[in-house]
């Protein structure tokens, strides 16, 4: 590496010591280094055309700002550095409905989702959508546009013209995605997605790789929200009547275990969640007030290793409230 009036050139870092670097640096400091010079910019698109691994990285939030790179750019902010980068996504990814170790759940402009690495430009084949048990067909309209026919079984009863009923794609992108959880990331073999359908409020589950999503309907429907939980490997879904259950989905069978772990009665919430703790504790989180009423254990040694609490704050103080639901094992 030459030097200049005394001092270090570093444009003319070679790039395989670059690269090396590069993949020991956190993913904000790498995609500012990319904008330093020509031959770095350069280095950068190396990194990402060779897929190299993403670096281990405090969390960042990814928003869009379309303000520095057009339609298609992102902002990446690091709270632990108090600063923003700005990046692109490809131009097929339209919607954000999750992320998890450092991967993106994204869907084409057709609606059909797969999992990318912002910064590696990565990415893991999902099934498409028609797949899913809920898509019963797809079709072209008078403008072109691709239109999927679904069925809402527990909608039978109103008869075809409320269980059967049309969504173009540009509508099922978010319509078809209300929640995703992810158990990896997307280049690991032990990765499995699962979805939450805004309409039916069902859930499916599949790898990279698969060829179709895997139905969980046997278990139940009415689920809202979903999460992973790596210190027990279990996913924990969360219905509307605020029933929470434990899934096991690394097993091969076509029949993966379930259980119920809790019910709550009455809780009054327009909207609710869950979410992890980094010590591996669950949290059932509300947006308004939460009456409990009734609290009903599935198993009656549930009770021993699922301390409640319920945090309302103080009185008259309007306050999102957590239900803390232990630690399952």
């Amino acid at each position: 590496m030459e030097t200049t009036g005394g001092a270090w050139n570093w444009s003319e870092l070679l790039k395989d010591v670059f690269l090396t670097t590069m993949s020991a640096m956190e993913v904000l400091d790498v995609v500012r280094a990319s904008v330093v010079c020509s031959t770095w910019s350069s280095t950068y698109a190396t990194f990402r055309r060779l897929r190299l691994p993403s670096p281990k990285q405090s969390p960042c939030l990814l928003y869009p700002h379309d303000a520095t790179c057009g339609p298609d750019g992102m902002a990446l902010y690091s709270p632990s550095a108090d600063a923003t980068s700005h990046m692109r996504l490809p131009h097929d990814a339209a919607v954000l409905a999750g992320s998890a170790y450092g991967w993106l759940f994204v869907t084409d402009q057709a609606a059909n989702p797969y999992l990318l690495n912002p910064l590696s430009g990565v990415r893991a084949v999902l099934p498409p959508v028609t797949n899913f048990q809920c898509v019963v067909g797809n079709s072209l309209d008078d403008d072109g546009s691709i239109v999927y026919r679904t069925e809402d079984p527990s909608l039978a009863s109103y008869g075809d013209d409320v269980r059967f009923f049309s969504v173009v794609a540009r509508v099922a992108r978010s319509w078809m995605y209300r929640h995703v959880a992810l158990s990896a990331g997307g280049a690991t073999s032990s990765c499995v997605v699962l979805v939450v359908h805004e309409q039916p409020m069902d859930l499916h589950f599949a790898r990279p790789g698969d060829e179709r999503w895997s139905s969980l309907s046997s278990v139940s429907t009415g689920f809202v929200s979903a999460v992973y939980n790596d210190k027990d490997g279990l996913f924990y879904a969360l219905q509307c009547c605020g029933t929470v259950h434990a899934l096991d989905l690394h097993s091969q069978t076509t029949s993966p275990a379930a259980r119920i772990l809790i019910r709550t009665r009455g809780l009054v919430a327009h909207r609710r969640s869950l979410a992890v703790t980094p010590c591996g504790d669950v949290l059932l989180l509300a947006r308004t007030y939460c009456l409990l009423e009734k609290l009903q254990w599935a198993d009656s040694n549930e009770r021993r290793v699922c301390p409640l609490f319920v945090r309302l704050g103080r009185p008259f103080v309007r306050r999102p409230p957590i239900l803390h639901l232990g630690r399952f094992t």
